[in-house]
């Protein structure tokens, strides 16, 4: 059995998720503290429209711009995560319905798909 490996052009390596520059991620860390509300120090950085949906529905838009990245804890990114799969079913009012009945905020949701014009 092979091991797939990336290959290298041009002394850089290939990237599978996104064509292009990584995104700059400069003020980040001050992000990272706890929201209102929250207890915990948030820890993941995650899209709030899902990346592999864009990725496959919009590929001529970046699914790292500002309005689609929230930080999360731990356990709401699980609960996040569970959304994530309604959305990519097909299931918008699923998704919105689990993240609203999980106290999301739903300000920064709207703002997200009103940004890829989904709303």
């Amino acid at each position: 059995m092979s091991v797939w490996l990336p290959r290298k052009r041009r002394g850089r390596k290939l990237s599978r998720k996104w064509p292009g520059k990584r995104p700059r991620k400069l003020g980040w860390a001050k992000a990272r503290s706890a929201a209102p509300g929250q207890t915990k120090e948030a820890r993941v950085c995650d899209h709030v429209i899902p990346e592999r949906w864009l990725l496959t529905w919009l590929p001529s838009r970046n699914p790292h711009d500002k309005e689609n990245l929230m930080w999360l804890t731990v356990e709401q990114h699980g609960i996040k995560t569970g959304a994530d799969a309604k959305f990519c079913r097909g299931n918008l009012l699923g998704y919105l319905e689990t993240l609203r009945t999980s106290g999301w905020p739903m300000d920064r949701v709207e703002a997200a798909l009103r940004h890829y014009n989904l709303r």
